[in-house]
């Protein structure tokens, strides 16, 4: 009686499955992941989170002062900002794509009103 599998066809099954669940961890696609989460702090508070998604603006009012956080499918910006020299509105817009390779990382920052906004993609 033949065996079905030796131990070589076992090893290289074992090899070729392995390889498979590597390229699938390492080559999804970018940004397709439904978990990414849109944090916003306040002196180092959570003040809100939100999962990237549906189009909305949050406005944060905090000691006087209001910013506007908005937030779709793709990421999140600061819209608009009450702060003296709105550098957080010139930060532009964070997404899982552009993340990694932005001066701030996945954050947001308006110093003036202690504002902090965080892009976490799981």
């Amino acid at each position: 009686m033949k065996k079905l599998l030796t131990r070589t066809d076992l090893w290289i099954l074992c090899g070729a499955l392995l390889l498979l669940a590597l390229a699938l961890f390492f080559f999804r696609a970018p940004g397709r992941n439904w978990a990414n989460t849109v944090n916003i702090y306040v002196d180092g508070a959570l003040y809100a989170s939100v999962p990237l998604g549906e189009a909305r603006d949050i406005a944060v009012a905090h000691d006087g002062h209001v910013n506007i956080v908005a937030v779709d499918a793709q990421g999140v910006w600061m819209r608009e900002a009450d702060c003296p020299n709105g550098e957080c509105v010139a930060q532009g817009k964070v997404t899982p794509d552009n993340m990694r390779t932005r001066p701030l990382g996945n954050r947001i920052l308006c110093l003036p009103n202690r504002v902090t906004v965080e892009l976490t993609a799981k």
